[in-house]
């Protein structure tokens, strides 16, 4: 599941959960990939949490967890 914020200046915030490795800001000079979390169950997720400004651009992405 993924939930989006949109904060009053006008950018936007992704929280969300994935099992597989994730790339946010493809071909921006700020590209960040995050993996999940090892875990005991292999089925469990990692959170994420990421922010982009008002134009798209990914300021930052990290592993919630």
């Amino acid at each position: 599941m993924t939930r989006a914020a949109l904060p009053g200046d006008g950018g936007a915030v992704l929280v969300g959960t994935h099992r597989a490795p994730l790339t946010f800001g493809r071909g921006e000079p700020s590209e960040i990939s995050l993996n999940p979390r090892e875990r005991a169950n292999p089925m469990s997720e990692s959170m994420f949490i990421a922010r982009f400004d008002g134009e798209g651009h990914l300021l930052w992405a990290r592993n919630g967890d």
